[in-house]
């Protein structure tokens, strides 16, 4: 087995044992969040569809999630990120647009952690051409 393989095998049990986490305590926004952890880790080692099919539906968890604190930062980049991966892998810039917007917008508010900084000002042309 090729170390793909074995990534992709590892990444599918955790993605089990969340997955039942999840639909065990749905309340629960860290199960939620541990679950789009998991889609969007099974989304990088697919190809594809698959891998669309995996970011999508971590798209749909984070933002699920956000409803439920739709202030907290964190939450915000969270989606952000998944948002990223998801366009890349879509091809598709209207997911870009909408991470650069949520950035950009955490960066101005002083509330992105300073990791990510560099990417929210790499992204602002979008947000303001």
């Amino acid at each position: 087995m090729g170390q793909d393989e074995n990534a992709r095998t590892a990444f599918q049990k955790c993605l089990d044992i969340r997955e039942r986490l999840a639909q065990a305590e749905p309340d629960r926004a860290d199960y939620q969040g541990l679950l789009a952890i998991s889609l969007a880790r099974m989304g990088t080692v697919s190809d594809g569809a698959d891998a669309r099919q995996w970011l999508q539906r971590a798209v749909q968890i984070r933002r699920a999630v956000l409803v439920l604190a739709p202030d907290d930062a964190m939450l915000k980049r969270e989606l952000a990120t998944v948002l990223l991966q998801y366009s890349q892998a879509a091809s598709d810039t209207g997911p870009l647009v909408e991470a650069a917007t949520i950035l950009v917008e955490l960066r101005r508010s002083d509330t992105l952690e300073a990791e990510y900084h560099g990417l929210a000002d790499q992204l602002t042309p979008l947000v303001n051409p």
